[in-house]
């Protein structure tokens, strides 16, 4: 037993042996490599490197035209929203208007200033008598006051007031 533990260990060692004189004969050759072999390995890394920086860019291209495409969507929420609001300080000025005129009859408009939503917002009412009970309003609603951010909504339209027997049997 013991000579045959004594053979594998001669034959391990020469395939060890045999094995490293292959990697010296291999780095002897990389040494004495013809320049066409080297050029292919360089042009190859070339290759690559040009691969992934083309797809780096188109990576970075994508990813900017969705964080535009998602800002611009927010902007137009954002501009919807504050159109919005500004018609329903356009629909609440309406039924002011109604309101005073049922109060005053004399009633000839205001700027009616609000605050909603922390954000301060304006309608310009305008009421001009066509007949005894009909009258012609023009609503100009701003929100919010802010410039930059503004939004008008104008509305004309005409009110017509029932006669004082209705609104007492209401």
């Amino acid at each position: 037993m013991i000579r045959f533990s004594h053979q594998c260990r001669v034959r391990y060692a020469d395939q060890n042996n045999q094995l490293r004189s292959a990697q010296k004969i291999q780095r002897g050759q990389d040494r004495l490599a013809p320049a066409s072999q080297k050029l292919t390995i360089t042009k190859r890394r070339g290759v690559v490197m040009i691969l992934a920086i083309i797809v780096l860019i188109l990576s970075s291209s994508i990813s900017l035209s969705m964080i535009r495409t998602t800002s611009l969507r927010q902007q137009r929420f954002e501009n919807k929203q504050r159109k919005l609001q500004a018609t329903l300080l356009a629909d609440s000025a309406i039924d002011r208007v109604r309101q005073k005129l049922i109060e005053d009859s004399n009633y000839s408009g205001e700027v009616w200033e609000i605050e909603a939503n922390a954000e301060a917002g304006e309608a310009t009412i305008q009421v001009e008598e066509n007949s005894s009970r009909e009258y012609a309003v023009e609503i100009v609603a701003v929100y919010p006051l802010e410039l930059p951010d503004r939004t008008q909504v104008s509305i004309e339209t005409t009110i017509t007031l029932p006669a004082l027997t209705e609104l007492t049997t209401r």
